[in-house]
């Protein structure tokens, strides 16, 4: 193969060399318009994937919270979260959907959640450019002692997001998101749990990305 492409190499140098020397000039000219045209092209399909990439719709995580209630029933408590979200892109997030799940359980062990459910309503929405938003979460449980566990670092909330949507140019986008709960409340009220003076019936918890990270397209 290499042989083929050096004796055709050769081939092509000795017909150049057989021309005279108008013929030279008009095939070094045709060469280096050939060159030139290849060039441009390059450079409009760089500036048009630029374009794209400055107008199309970006959606990201910018904040979000997590509040611990008391529940009806003696002992238990109620974590609810919500997650802030924002278009940085220029132009909307078409057809846009949230998928949310919340679990508890020891921070050793991500409950991330890989395959969010559908949410019950299956509707969609338009999200514009600069635009936030805000997806809530379900709730899960904690008992007196997860409760103690989450003052102490012991417990955490594991939140997953998953956002589908499609950009001003017809492309199915999705951002994935992971996160927890801050290591200490940012407000406390209520009564103290249990007879060690720390945890609050009520809390409300920043979050904070988890070290998996996110995925986006």
């Amino acid at each position: 193969m290499i042989d083929q492409i050096q004796n055709a190499v050769g081939a092509i140098w000795d017909a150049f060399l057989a021309l005279n020397a108008d013929s030279k000039i008009n095939v070094i000219l045709v060469v280096i318009t050939l060159i030139i045209a290849f060039a441009n092209v390059r450079l409009v399909r760089n500036a048009q994937a630029s374009h794209k990439r400055e107008l199309r719709a970006y959606v990201n995580v910018i904040g979000g919270v997590v509040e611990v209630l008391p529940t009806s029933i003696p002992g238990t408590f109620q974590a609810q979260a919500r997650i802030d979200l924002v278009n940085q892109g220029k132009t909307p997030a078409y057809k846009f959907r949230t998928f949310p799940a919340i679990n508890c359980g020891p921070a050793e062990s991500p409950l991330f959640n890989s395959n969010p459910p559908p949410p019950e309503d299956q509707n969609s929405s338009i999200i514009g450019g600069s635009a936030d938003v805000s997806a809530s979460m379900l709730s899960c449980e904690l008992s007196a002692t997860e409760l103690q566990g989450l003052w102490s670092g012991e417990t955490k909330i594991f939140l997953t997001l998953k956002t589908e949507y499609e950009d001003v140019f017809g492309k199915k986008r999705y951002f994935f998101a992971r996160a927890t709960n801050a290591v200490s409340p940012s407000q406390t009220y209520g009564s103290p749990v249990g007879t060690t003076v720390g945890p609050m019936s009520n809390s409300t918890w920043s979050i904070t990305p988890h070290k998996l990270g996110y995925e986006a397209n």
